[in-house]
C-alpha cells in the first residue's frame, strides 16, 4: 500500500504527529511518501530522510506565490504526483493542505482514500470565512481524524453533517532515545519546562503576568524554560513578550529559549511540564511529559479531564493570572515525595492513553478500510 502524506516539515505539533506516523507506517512495511512546499519549513525533513522515507518537494516560485496563487500551484502539483505514483492513501492534518487533499480527491474521483486531520478545537477558528470554505469540500474526504474528543465535539457543533466522517484517534507518544540525567529540583528550584511556540494563543503574557503577581521567595523556588520557534511569524509577539520579562525583571525566572530538536531530553531534565494555551487541540508536549514521567500544569483545554486530576497535575485558566499564579506557587512549595508520586502517575496514565501500539493499530485499522 502507497501512503503519501502532505504538510509542512517546520517545527509544529501537527507537524510532529504527522513525521511520527510517516515513519510508523514506514517501520510497519507501508510504502511510504512525503510531499511538502519548502517555503513551509524543513525543521523534520532529516528526522524522515533518515528512514528511507521518499520525499517530494514543491518549490512554490515567487511570482506565484505574490500573485496569491501558492493553493491552486500546490493543488495541481498534489493531483499530478498522485496520478504519477498512483497513491492508495493521501494524508493531511492542517487546514490549507486538507483542503488541497479533499480537492485532489473531487478532481481524481476518490480513487484514493483521502484522510484529513482535525487539530484545532477553536469555536472561532472554525468559523472564519476560509475555513467554512475549506469545509465544504471535506464531503470529499473518506474521513476525518481528530486527536481529541474535545476538538470532535467542537467541531460537531457547528458542522453537525460531517458526524459519520469523524473519528478520534489520540497522538501516540513515541519518545526518542533519551541521553539526558535526570536530577530532582536541580539547583534547588522546581524547573518547570514550556515546549510552546510564541503565539498569543498559547499564552507566555498571560504566564508572565502571572510571575507578576508572585513575591521574591515564590519567584526564587522555580524556573521556568520555554521553547519554542523564532520566525517571522513569531518575531513580534516574542520581542513584545522578552521586553515584559526585562520589564518586570523576571528574567532569572523565565528563559525564553528558541526551538530544539532534543526537547525530549529537555522535558526529562525538567521537574515539571506546562502548557497556559488558551485553546489546544490534542497537546504533545503534555503527552510527552506525561509518558517521560512528569507532573503537569495544564489550562482547562482540550481533553484536560482525561489527562490530567489531583493524582498528577494541576489545572488552571488560561484568562486568570491569579489562577496560573496559584498552580506555580504549589508546585514550588511542594516536597520532593510529592513530585515523584504525580510523575509516577503521570507515567501510568500515559501508557493506558498514548501507548504506540494501541495508535498505531488504529491507524492501520483505518487505511486498510
Amino acid at each position: 500500500m502507497k501512503i503519501l502524506f502532505i504538510g509542512g516539515l517546520q517545527c509544529g505539533g501537527a507537524e510532529r504527529q504527522m513525521t511520527t506516523l510517516a515513519r510508523e507506517l514506514k517501520q510497519k512495511g507501508f510504502d511510504v511518501h512525503y510531499l511538502y512546499s519548502v517555503e513551509s519549513g524543513t525543521f523534520f525533513l532529516s528526522e524522515i530522510q533518515k528512514m528511507d522515507i521518499a520525499c517530494h518537494c514543491i518549490k512554490v516560485p515567487y511570482i506565484v506565490a505574490v500573485l496569491r496563487l501558492s493553493i491552486p500551484f500546490l493543488y495541481y502539483s498534489l493531483v499530478k504526483i498522485i496520478k504519477k505514483e498512483k497513491f492508495n492513501v493521501v494524508i493531511s492534518f492542517l487546514g490549507m493542505w486538507n483542503f488541497i487533499n479533499c480537492m485532489a480527491s473531487k478532481k481524481l474521483h476518490g480513487s484514493f482514500l483521502a484522510i484529513t486531520g482535525l487539530r484545532n478545537n477553536r469555536a472561532d477558528a472554525m468559523i472564519t470565512m476560509r475555513h467554512k470554505f475549506y469545509i465544504k469540500y471535506e464531503k470529499y474526504a473518506s474521513c476525518k481524524v481528530s486527536n481529541s474528543e474535545n476538538a470532535k465535539q467542537s467541531f460537531l457543533k457547528i458542522y453537525p453533517e460531517y458526524e459519520g466522517k469523524l473519528i478520534t484517534i489520540y497522538n501516540m507518544v513515541n519518545l526518542p532515545k533519551i541521553d539526558s540525567v535526570y536530577s530532582i529540583r536541580k539547583n534547588n528550584k522546581v524547573n518547570i519546562i514550556v515546549p510552546a511556540s510564541y503565539r498569543d494563543v498559547k499564552n507566555a503574557k498571560g504566564l508572565v503576568e502571572a510571575l507578576r503577581l508572585m513575591d521574591k521567595e515564590q519567584l526564587e523556588r522555580i524556573k521556568i524554560d520555554w521553547y519554542g520557534t523564532i520566525d517571522k511569524i513569531s518575531l513580534n509577539y516574542y520581542t513584545e513578550l522578552k521586553e515584559l520579562v526585562i520589564k518586570y525583571n523576571l528574567a532569572e525566572t523565565i528563559v525564553l529559549n528558541g526551538a530544539t530538536n532534543d526537547i525530549a531530553n529537555r522535558v526529562n531534565e525538567s521537574d515539571v511540564v506546562a502548557l497556559f494555551s488558551k485553546s489546544e487541540g490534542l497537546p504533545n508536549a503534555i503527552c510527552e511529559g506525561m509518558m517521560l514521567g512528569k507532573p503537569i500544569i495544564m489550562t482547562r483545554t482540550s481533553d484536560y479531564e482525561i489527562m490530567v486530576n489531583d493524582d498528577n497535575g494541576i489545572l488552571c485558566d488560561s484568562y486568570d493570572s491569579l489562577s496560573i499564579k496559584e498552580a506555580l506557587v504549589r508546585y514550588g512549595n511542594m516536597e520532593n515525595s510529592q513530585l515523584i508520586a504525580m510523575g509516577k502517575a503521570s507515567r501510568k496514565k500515559a501508557e493506558i492513553l498514548f501507548s504506540r501500539e494501541n495508535v498505531i493499530k488504529q491507524w492501520i485499522d483505518l487505511i486498510s478500510k
